[in-house]
């Protein structure tokens, strides 16, 4: 068995934007590959990363979303951004909107740690106890995590 790591969480800032998109192109050409075509992933550009880990940032563009990092010193491990519900306006149900996790880093708990934070924490956290997932989470990963949670739905506070 892995060992679980232990990370620091702390919202993401735009400093951490380069190393953001870095992760989130790792994520998705290691967890799609095979099941996306790879034309698509390999297209996929670091660059188009930066400009929308940027925008997701930057708190005046989106006041009512939250992103947070996992950290291990400077290292950021993995992210998750989230809010209200995007599919429509359900007061006390939240979205995870994304959810990307270094591959070195896979079922070493980062994810539950920052999936626990969106559901449990903070000042604008609106998804606790009611969550929809609409992330990235993948493929491989989603029906182990289903599974760990009971299969819970979303439910209104």
């Amino acid at each position: 068995m892995t060992p679980r790591l232990h990370a620091a969480l702390r919202a993401a800032t735009p400093s951490d934007v380069d190393a953001i998109a870095e992760l989130h192109l790792a994520s998705w050409r290691a967890a799609y590959r095979g099941i996306v075509p790879d034309a698509f992933l390999d297209g996929m550009t670091l660059e188009s990363r930066v400009v929308r880990w940027r925008g997701a940032v930057a708190s005046s563009l989106f006041p009512l979303t939250e992103t947070m990092v996992a950290v291990d010193g400077d290292t950021i491990l993995g992210v998750c951004s989230f809010g209200q519900q995007r599919a429509r306006a359900a007061p006390g149900i939240g979205e995870i909107y994304v959810l990307h996790i270094r591959p070195d880093s896979w079922r070493r708990g980062v994810g539950t740690l920052l999936l626990d934070d969106a559901r449990c924490g903070g000042s604008l956290r609106v998804v606790a106890p009611g969550l929809c997932s609409g992330c990235c989470v993948t493929t491989r990963t989603r029906a182990a995590s289903t599974r760990r949670t009971g299969g819970r739905s979303p439910v209104r506070r």
